[in-house]
């Protein structure tokens, strides 16, 4: 399967952020507000103003489901540009690019997160029809460790002390929702108590108390939940909004909608109020990923 077909029909495809080989205590670092996203597979930044907005990929592969180091000087993404499906590194201004892994797989790597403690979260497929496994490898290379052997979807995303992944499953019955794990393996819990609609694109909050997510159609738009499913919130009504990202002090998340077009950025208060528009390019975007480092 073609590499912009495979990864171009995962609904809920996130994108990450990878270390460098050594880590990313090196490269410039971009303001606190840059967020990340993702358009037809180029990866972009801009600012929470909506200013400053800017390419960082060349165009000339598949380049997406990037995000931030922890620090921000680097971006973890998934691309073809070798040939094959790998995950990649770069500086936060696009440059130096280094490969960090290929994993043997049918489709995929399909990039998760970055965690605080230099482990990437990925997710990959080893044969057709099947949905994707949820693996963790160091962000310098190594050997990779598979925590889920079967329908997990390609979003998820490390919780601040890097010692648990939200992920999303189908394994409940068809119907994708949100799960913890421990990175052991152990500890597998559903978190998303909602019924009804698919649940997607997980974002957990700076200070590790809350999860975001999306939902669609019945009782759709942005949510969040403490890490156990305690205490649901819903920050915005409508079903076209999608993956969520915090913002470093936990106060306002960033998502995708088309209420106003064909897709643009948004960001609002956790609470549903002031709600603003960044971008008016009406081009759809995904993988919305908001800059940790205060």
């Amino acid at each position: 399967m073609a590499m912009s077909n495979t990864l171009g029909r995962v609904a809920c495809s996130a994108v990450l952020v990878v270390a460098a080989c050594g880590g990313d205590s090196t490269g410039p670092k971009l303001d606190s507000r840059a967020i990340l996203f993702q358009i037809q597979g180029e990866i972009f930044s801009i600012n929470v103003d909506g200013s400053g907005q800017r390419q960082l990929t060349d165009g000339t592969h598949f380049d997406g489901y990037g995000a931030w180091s922890p620090n921000g000087s680097r971006i973890a993404f998934t691309s073809n540009r070798g040939g094959q499906a790998g995950l990649y590194t770069m500086r936060a201004d696009g440059s130096d690019a280094i490969h960090v892994s290929t994993p043997a797989a049918f489709g995929g790597p399909y990039l998760m997160s970055w965690s605080s403690q230099n482990v990437l979260a990925y997710s990959w497929v080893t044969d057709a029809g099947q949905e994707g496994n949820l693996v963790t490898i160091p962000a310098a290379g190594g050997t990779p460790f598979t925590l889920q052997t079967d329908q997990v979807i390609a979003t998820g995303d490390w919780s601040p002390d890097g010692n648990r992944i939200a992920f999303v499953s189908t394994r409940d019955g068809g119907t994708s929702h949100i799960f913890v794990i421990n990175t052991d393996g152990t500890g597998l819990t559903e978190i998303s108590k909602l019924t009804g609609a698919a649940e997607g694109a997980p974002s957990w909050s700076a200070d590790g108390r809350h999860i975001a997510f999306m939902r669609a159609f019945t009782s759709g738009g942005i949510w969040y939940v403490n890490p156990d499913g305690s205490s649901p919130v819903q920050v915005t009504t409508n079903s076209v909004d999608a993956y969520p990202a915090w913002s470093p002090d936990g106060s306002r998340i960033a998502f995708t909608s088309t209420r106003d077009g064909p897709g643009d950025l948004y960001v609002v208060n956790a609470d549903g109020s002031n709600l603003q528009r960044l971008t008016t390019t009406g081009t759809y975007k995904t993988g919305t990923k908001w800059r940790k480092v205060p």
